[in-house]
């Protein structure tokens, strides 16, 4: 059996419970089930760099554009090996207030990263645009002092 409820307003939660019926009279009703009338969020392009070191990358986002008509509830934050290889998931309990990550351990110097950011609400989930950190060290002191030429013309 299946029920089809239209016309609902997003952002708004639904309620449901299930009662049976027959000759004897009603059953005594179902646990409620809570559905939100939403859609998972789209638009979701702003994921960015906000800084690298030679220990960390740090990674910073804007909400999406469209949260799908509920609000956002939480985010992930996804990284690769630095050799393109598969995802691992960092954190899945981001605060939907919270717009930062720091990756701060098992980083390697020299290696670019590719990091995604996933945004979830109540019924789905959109994965922002995946972007590419290098963890670099420290230049080197230059050897070779700075050479001014001080050849004039006139």
């Amino acid at each position: 059996m299946f029920y089809t409820h239209s016309n609902l307003i997003s952002s708004l939660e639904y309620s449901y419970k299930v009662e049976v019926l027959n000759f004897n009279g009603p059953s005594l009703q179902s646990n409620s089930n809570e559905r939100s009338a939403c859609e998972p969020p789209q638009n979701f392009r702003s994921v960015f760099l906000r800084s690298t070191s030679q220990s960390d990358i740090v990674v910073g986002w804007r909400q999406p554009l469209d949260d799908g008509g509920c609000t956002i509830n939480n985010y992930q934050i996804d990284i690769d090996d630095g050799a393109n290889g598969a995802f691992t998931t960092a954190s899945t309990t981001i605060g939907a207030s919270t717009f930062r990550y720091t990756f701060n351990s098992g980083l390697t110097i020299g290696l670019r990263y590719r990091i995604k950011v996933t945004a979830e609400n109540d019924v789905g989930s959109v994965v922002g645009n995946v972007i590419t950190a290098v963890v670099a060290d420290v230049p080197d002191t230059p050897t070779v002092a700075p050479d001014f030429d001080r050849t004039e013309t006139n």
